[in-house]
């Protein structure tokens, strides 16, 4: 279980969602399964990033992340990097 910035841009951990990191189908990638058993998925947009669900099933490229130390590293061409904390 880990814990996660609710916004890339929003670091207060007051407001911050709960997942679990599953194993992506990339090699060395994960996703973050959200309690609902959606996934998490970081999509590009004019403004920076936002954050939608996809199907648990969902394994494509805005849904997949790079753990780096404490962050995830969404999307390699534009890096949406969100802070994160293991739990337990």
């Amino acid at each position: 279980m880990i814990t996660f910035a609710n916004r890339p841009l929003f670091h207060n951990p007051l407001s911050w969602e709960t997942g679990t990191l599953v194993a992506s189908h990339a090699a060395g990638k994960h996703r973050v399964q959200l309690p609902s058993g959606e996934i998490l998925s970081v999509q590009p947009s004019s403004t920076g990033f936002l954050y939608q669900t996809r199907p648990a099933d969902a394994d494509g490229q805005y849904e997949q992340c790079i753990v780096a130390g404490d962050k995830l590293v969404y999307d390699p061409d534009q890096i949406c990097v969100i802070p994160y904390v293991a739990l337990g």
